[in-house]
């Protein structure tokens, strides 16, 4: 880890699994959230716009001509909860990369032109998207998931057309004139002389002041109640059913795998029992959907499965007998056994990959979490039990 006189931490973990790849991340805590109500419609789509302004005196399709998109890129991004960039590279071109980094942060030039392609392209979507047959079931589905919150309420043409360039120009640069306030995660084959010389130069460079940011707490909350959404056409001929659990959760790395065995498990049991033996549905599935550690802990989970339409209630009763039984630790142990050495195996496969690395050390770091904990995984999937599933 190196430290920079202006602020930045930069975590640097050199690899060897792919020769030549070089990925970047950096990161600040605070994102839209730190947008007032009446400037969040031009905040919320800021990073889209980003995506399409010039670069210094270059246009998107000058800086792809002058970079192979092959070998290096770099860009911004701003989330709900925070701001950054996210980048890769060769060796040759390593400081280009670093170059790209210091003028996304300092010099990204939206004019009004871009404003107006990003409103018309999403006001064209909205458009079309509002004549589907199932857009009221959407936005039922959308108001009841986030109880009717402001922030998540579905962007309609008045909200599009709220979006300006004055306030896109403005929360750019209050999100990226703090580049002291950034930490930075680099990932795979390069040498650390070289880099740390680019990193001091460019990363240095950035500019720091002296305030206070991170994520504001909008009271934005996921539903944990039961819900249900429909929507039906005349005389079906098929269903589409999603079931999503969410809940509040313990988000530590072996509360993870648990919930990562359940669901393989499940899954595992829904496509023998429901899908080959009973042949109920075209397709079912159950997985991981999301966790979450902002602005509380939670874990969220989804059984999706496609049906003839008259077979529906008797799919949901045999997923229901299926979870109960789980819960009663009624399944075989052969599949719990095997299910945890897939887990074990693609663990150790995932180390072998400059992402898995770089998003590992990024959550470390963001969420206060142990890097340690990571070689450890093999061991802490080998612990759970059966009665802990």
């Amino acid at each position: 880890k190196l430290t920079l006189a202006n602020g930045p931490e930069v975590y640097l973990k050199k690899t060897d699994f792919k020769k030549d790849q070089i990925r970047i991340r950096g990161y600040s805590s605070g994102g839209s959230s730190q947008a007032s109500d009446d400037i969040y419609p031009s905040a919320k789509f800021t990073s889209g716009i980003l995506s399409i302004a010039n670069i210094g005196d270059l246009t998107v399709t000058e800086k792809q001509n002058l970079y192979p998109k092959d070998f290096v890129d770099l860009f911004t991004f701003i989330d709900g909860q925070e701001e950054g960039v996210r980048g890769y590279s060769t060796n040759e071109y390593l400081e280009t990369m670093f170059k790209l980094l210091y003028l996304n942060f300092t010099d990204l030039r939206v004019n009004q032109t871009h404003i107006d392609i990003f409103k018309e392209d999403k006001i064209n979507q909205y458009n079309i998207d509002k004549e589907n047959p199932d857009h009221a079931s959407y936005l039922e589905f959308q108001s009841k998931l986030y109880q009717n919150h402001p922030r998540k309420k579905y962007h309609t043409e008045e909200f599009f057309n709220q979006i300006n360039l004055k306030d896109v120009q403005n929360f750019y640069i209050d999100r990226f004139r703090d580049g002291g306030n950034f930490n930075f995660v680099i990932v795979g084959d390069f040498e650390f002389d070289e880099i740390e010389v680019l990193i001091e130069k460019y990363i240095g460079s950035l500019s720091k002041v002296d305030r206070k940011d991170g994520y504001i707490d909008h009271g934005i909350r996921i539903n944990l109640g039961s819900e249900e959404v429909k929507y039906e056409q005349e005389d079906p001929k098929k269903a589409y059913v999603t079931r999503l659990y969410h809940k509040k959760f313990n988000n530590t790395i072996k509360e993870k795998y648990k919930a990562n065995l359940l669901h393989s498990i499940v899954d595992k049991m829904f496509f023998n029992q429901i899908r080959e033996k009973d042949n109920l549905v075209y397709s079912i599935s159950a997985n991981y959907y999301d966790s979450v550690y902002k602005p509380i802990e939670l874990i969220s989970y989804y059984i999706s499965y496609g049906a003839d339409p008259k077979n529906i209630e008797d799919i949901n009763r045999k997923i229901n007998t299926i979870l109960d039984e789980v819960k009663k630790g009624n399944f075989d142990l052969k599949l719990f056994e095997d299910k945890k050495l897939t887990l074990i195996n693609d663990y150790k496969t995932s180390l072998e990959s400059n992402s898995t690395w770089l998003n590992a050390i990024h959550s470390a770091d963001k969420n206060n979490l142990y890097l340690e904990r990571l070689m450890n995984i093999e061991t802490i999937i080998k612990s759970i039990s059966k009665r802990e599933i």
